[in-house]
């Protein structure tokens, strides 16, 4: 009786200890994973209870996301073969239908009888973790204002295409005298003006292009671009997308804007990449088509205004014969 009474305290022991988890404890079989049990957890935690999962043939398997399917089996796998624990994370399809994250803590059991193995797991709904993660890493990569990438992953981007072989512009758009929109209206108006853009640039831009913010009313297009007449008309589209006007409030405003083209070349670092591109740009300015692709003469152009190189002597400059933009500054 002694014992009777001792078994039936630890199995009452064990129903509240399990049942007091947020989590669903199982076990399965290891050779052919069908459960043998399922805390009552499971139907709090995912809406099915205890046994549906173990009447129901392959219920883990089929309810696993697609995209996760193959990948936590072959692991649930190599831990049986190994004899070793294995922790996964995946989505399940719940009840209502909707697929929710899951961390699964496995371990392979031998069986008393020597005969296979068995599997013990605690499932835990990390569904609000994974939606902190992803907020997180959007938030890490992503400028707060227009929803485009941020200067830091456009980094990431460029040093990205860089290592490929199809041959890819920088496109870095410039808003002509934005300026004024701040000071003349506002700054809220002139947040309202870069979101609008932002929203323009992206869809104008092809499918497999690139859209970032660099800062301030610069922005950056990577684009797969052959040639340097890909890049242009895909500029011109731009510009012309982004001067249409914009209603702000009662009123209604127009922004232009620059873009200079520069090409990402494997020999070259990505940071040249920009600064060729931020070079091109300034002589788009003085043009009045608003676009440039640039050239090595706009580099030293570039020192030059900086005051880092000594103007050239009469002789070059008679011979280099500048663009008409450097010349004439229009």
């Amino acid at each position: 009786m002694t014992d009777r009474s001792d078994e039936l305290a630890a199995q009452t022991r064990f129903d509240d200890l399990v049942g007091s988890l947020d989590a669903i404890v199982w076990e399965a079989d290891g050779d052919d994973y069908h459960m043998t049990f399922v805390s009552p957890r499971s139907l709090d935690i995912a809406g099915y209870p205890p046994d549906i999962w173990m009447t129901e043939p392959e219920f883990w398997e089929t309810r696993l996301h697609p995209d996760d399917r193959t990948r936590a089996i072959a692991d649930v796998e190599a831990a049986i073969g190994g004899m070793r624990s294995v922790a996964l994370e995946y989505r399940l399809r719940v009840a209502s239908g909707q697929y929710r994250w899951f961390s699964d803590m496995i371990r392979v059991i031998p069986k008393r009888d020597g005969s296979g193995h068995r599997l013990v797991g605690v499932m835990i709904d990390i569904s609000s973790q994974k939606r902190l993660e992803a907020e997180l890493a959007y938030r890490a990569s992503h400028d707060p204002l227009t929803g485009l990438l941020n200067r830091e992953q456009l980094d990431i981007e460029l040093a990205r295409v860089h290592q490929l072989d199809e041959p890819w512009a920088l496109l870095f758009l410039d808003l002509d005298d934005f300026k004024a929109v701040n000071d003349g209206l506002g700054h809220p108006v002139g947040d309202e003006v870069l979101r609008v853009v932002a929203q323009r640039l992206r869809h104008s831009a092809r499918a497999g292009d690139i859209v970032a913010r660099f800062g301030g009313d610069e922005f950056a297009i990577l684009a797969d671009a052959p040639t340097e007449e890909v890049a242009s008309a895909l500029a011109r589209r731009l510009r012309e997308r982004v001067s249409a006007p914009i209603a702000s409030g009662a009123q209604s405003l127009s922004v232009g804007a620059s873009v200079g083209i520069a090409f990402v070349e494997p020999s070259r670092s990505p940071e040249t990449v920009l600064r060729k591109a931020d070079a091109a740009m300034y002589w788009a300015k003085q043009t009045d088509q608003g676009i440039a692709a640039y050239e090595h003469w706009m580099h030293e152009e570039a020192l030059r205004r900086l005051g880092a190189v000594s103007p050239p002597s009469p002789a070059p400059r008679a011979r280099q014969a500048a663009p008409a933009a450097a010349r004439t500054g229009t």
